[in-house]
């Protein structure tokens, strides 16, 4: 579908709409394991959105690298572009933003093994989400934050992380959901729509918007919880 909007896009008077499907192009591709085109689609929007001067679409886009580079096992390069999504999202005065890119960069730093920078920037995430609630941005700092405890020996902790994030993203799912653009003219032209919810998954859904990524954190979420439920297995540390 979204190759179809970013070829009538060209047609279309307003360029931001071709920004716009070359992020959820490249969001797909990078979803199918399809990196290089996804990343090459990716950076294509991220030219359009500065060439714009869009800030919230370069969010988003740097949001989109970001989990490209991490599913290509590039968690430095990942980090740049959560630092550069970060200071978009403090100019644009956007919380949640805020906190998703915080927890992508703390997702990225324990990737990494800094455990107590990744615990400050998670822990300041979820300070966000406290008086901007999001369900999907919390479930997924309470995963980072799980993923943290669980390689720092502090299991019970890690634990306790996790069954919160399963059980908001168990109560996300279940909630109604607005119905998603279904042709190429119902692709959004506000500089700030779309504001997170990638994104970032406790790392998982950093580049994604509208809960495209949602059921990644509640796999991912049950997954480790039962790695740590094995009777007799130590999780590693």
């Amino acid at each position: 579908m979204w190759q179809a909007a970013l070829d009538a896009s060209d047609q279309l008077p307003d360029p931001t709409i071709r920004g716009h499907a070359h992020r959820y192009l490249g969001n797909a591709h990078a979803d199918l394991g399809q990196y290089e085109a996804g990343i090459g689609h990716l950076r294509q929007a991220l030219a359009l959105a500065e060439e714009h001067q869009d800030l919230g679409q370069q969010a988003h886009a740097h949001n989109g690298l970001s989990w490209a580079l991490e599913r290509c096992g590039d968690d430095r390069r990942a980090m740049e572009h959560d630092a550069n999504a970060l200071s978009l999202f403090r100019a644009l005065n956007q919380p949640v933003g805020q906190a998703d890119a915080l927890n992508s960069l703390g997702w990225h730093e324990a990737r990494l093994g800094d455990y107590g920078s990744a615990r400050v920037h998670c822990a300041a995430a979820l300070a966000l989400l406290r008086d901007h609630p999001d369900p999907d941005a919390r479930s997924g700092t309470l995963d980072s934050l799980g993923y943290i405890s669980h390689h720092t020996g502090h299991h019970e902790q890690a634990i306790d992380y996790y069954r919160q994030a399963l059980a908001l993203r168990r109560t996300s799912a279940t909630a109604p959901r607005s119905p998603k653009p279904s042709t190429p003219s119902a692709i959004p032209t506000s500089p700030s729509a779309n504001t997170t919810r990638p994104a970032s998954c406790g790392a998982s859904q950093r580049c994604c918007t509208g809960n495209e990524a949602a059921p990644r954190t509640g796999q991912r979420v049950q997954g480790q919880l039962d790695a740590l439920d094995q009777p007799g297995e130590q999780p590693p540390c």
